[in-house]
């Protein structure tokens, strides 16, 4: 059975509370608290899904869809935000952003 690859990106709190979540039987879960290092492992090792804290690094969740679609990524991105902080979604979708999960 191929176990999907997930790439959580950020130093939230609020990430290490959905590994869990996330069967290690079914899943292969990366994570990394830096934007840089997000961003390298989604080119080199291309998940199938990445979970991003919205924000990184002086950077946000947006910034990092932004880059990875630059650089030719297709992964869907999950921001794990607050509403109040989905102000962009707008923008995020039209950057093929996947969805966003209230963390509140």
């Amino acid at each position: 059975m191929r176990r999907d690859h997930v790439l959580f990106v950020g130093a939230d709190d609020r990430v290490a509370l959905l590994e869990p979540l996330l069967p290690a039987a079914r899943f292969d879960v990366e994570r990394t608290d830096r934007y840089e290092a997000g961003l390298q492992g989604l080119i080199a090792r291309n998940p199938d899904v990445c979970l991003v804290a919205y924000h990184l690094d002086g950077w946000t969740a947006l910034d990092f869809l932004r880059e990875s679609r630059r650089l030719g990524s297709n992964v869907p991105v999950i921001f794990l935000a607050r509403p109040c902080e989905v102000a962009l979604d707008y923008e995020s979708m039209a950057l093929w952003g996947a969805d966003w999960l209230d963390v509140t």
